[in-house]
C-alpha cells in the first residue's frame, strides 16, 4: 500500500485516514467508496463549522469548501452507479 499521505496530529482523524487508505488500495470501487466516505466526513465537519461560527467571511470559506466536496461526493458516487 502507497503510504504518502500527510500524518495527522489527532489520532482519532489518523486511524480515519490509515482505515479509508487501506480500504482504497483494494480496488477501484473500494478506492470510491472511500472517496464517498472522505466527502461525507468533510461535509459534516464543514456544516458543524458553518453552524459555529456568525462571521460572514468565514462562513463564506466553509460554504465554498463544502461545494466543492459536494461536487466531488457527486463526481464519485456517479462512477459508482
Amino acid at each position: 500500500m502507497n503510504t504518502f499521505y500527510l500524518k495527522r496530529k489527532n489520532p482519532e482523524i489518523q486511524a480515519l485516514a490509515d482505515a479509508l487508505a487501506e480500504q482504497g488500495a483494494q480496488s477501484l470501487t473500494d478506492a470510491l467508496k472511500a472517496g464517498v466516505a472522505i466527502e461525507e466526513t468533510d461535509i459534516a465537519d464543514l456544516d458543524k463549522a458553518i453552524a459555529n461560527t456568525t462571521r460572514p467571511d468565514i462562513i463564506q470559506v466553509y460554504t465554498n469548501l463544502r461545494n466543492g466536496s459536494e461536487n466531488h461526493l457527486s463526481a464519485f458516487t456517479s462512477q459508482l452507479s
